[in-house]
């Protein structure tokens, strides 16, 4: 980072108009006397700037109580009137900003903050009337307007889909359905990244492929900042941040072979009111007592039971239960349920039995 250096803010004269006037020379207009008024500071563009030698900065300048004048922090009494400043009231600073290009205009504090109070209050004025016209205030009124309604439309949603009805229904169907699904141990073809090619894979067969990015350092990009002190001038210095490119990483993804358990089949059985009672069916596994190719196993079972209910108004809606609930509930009898009215479709929880 460049040295930090210090040079002079400038203002503008509100009783005789004289422009340009140093913040740290010039404590009073040089054409009229009027004393200086730290809310009219600027940043001066930079053919403008005036440098200032061996700066000692003491703080920000304080403002006379009884005459105005501005005073160095380090000062006890008003060098204009001579009065006490132990509760002077420290100057207003512009903060700090990016230097921008041409010369700065000289500010108003007081109408700033009018303009803000006035947009907080929902009041256009002629500052902030084109902001208002490209979408500032206005923007907000939508956004917010839009967010009101989206939640009252997701309300009502929620509001829609949790109205339910009591009605008495028909069991008109009763279906089972078991599945024993069967692994083999056989060759499969699979990849993955070079280092995460298992140990014992064969046939392997590699090619370049990017893997991922990396960013890597492609210069830097600078910024001029500039920091009103508050006593007259300003410091400026020079901020700089790294810029990076994205670059491929590239690695070996590779293809192989390798022997392992892997999903072959599955043993299917299934039935209604009018079948047999559930049952699983004969997997006839071509079982080894060790892995190798073409042995089987079991790699898990599964089972749903469905009841289908017909409403009273000839709606059909089916349910799954566990088999110990489906087995009570037999084809033709009346249960009570909740049928959603807006959008359709039963509380299957909340069967119970007919009154």
């Amino acid at each position: 980072m460049a040295q930090e250096k210090h040079y002079e803010m400038l203002w503008d004269c509100k009783f005789c108009g004289t422009k340009k006037n140093l913040g740290k020379t010039h404590r009073f207009c040089p054409n009229c006397g009027a004393a200086q008024d730290p809310d009219s500071r600027y940043f001066p563009s930079d053919n403008e700037k005036v440098a200032v030698e061996d700066h000692i900065y003491v703080g920000k300048d304080r403002i006379c109580p009884a005459c105005g004048s501005l005073n160095s922090a380090g000062a006890n009494n008003c060098g204009n009137c001579g009065f006490p400043l132990d509760e002077a009231e420290a100057a207003r600073t512009l903060g700090s900003e990016s230097r921008a290009a041409g010369a700065s205009g000289s500010r108003d504090i007081a109408q700033e903050r009018f303009e803000r109070e006035m947009a907080a209050a929902g009041i256009e004025t002629p500052a902030t009337a084109g902001s208002t016209a490209k979408g500032g205030l206005n923007r907000r009124f939508i956004v917010t307007g839009t967010m009101l309604a989206v939640a009252a439309l997701f309300g009502f949603v929620i509001w829609l889909t949790s109205q339910t009805q009591e009605q008495t229904v028909r069991v008109t169907g009763h279906e089972w359905e078991r599945e024993i699904r069967i692994e083999e141990y056989q060759t499969v073809r699979e990849d993955a990244w070079d280092d995460q090619v298992p140990a014992a894979a064969y046939n392997e067969r590699c090619t370049q492929r990017q893997r991922d990015t990396r960013r890597v350092p492609d210069g830097e990009t600078c910024r001029t900042v500039r920091t009103d002190n508050g006593d007259g001038t300003f410091s400026e210095r020079e901020e700089c941040t790294t810029t990076y490119r994205e670059e491929p990483v590239m690695d070996d993804f590779c293809t192989y072979d390798i022997d392992r358990w892997a999903y072959e089949r599955s043993v299917d059985t299934s039935g209604d009111a009018l079948s047999p009672a559930p049952r699983w069916g004969n997997a006839n596994l071509s079982a080894c007592n060790t892995a190798r190719l073409g042995c089987e196993r079991e790699a898990g079972r599964n089972q749903s039971y469905s009841v289908t209910f017909r409403d009273e108004d000839g709606n059909r809606h089916t349910c799954t239960y566990p088999e110990s609930q489906w087995a009570s509930i037999g084809i033709e009898t009346r249960w009570n349920m909740e049928i959603r009215q807006f959008i359709g479709g039963a509380v299957c929880s909340s069967l119970a039995p007919a009154g």
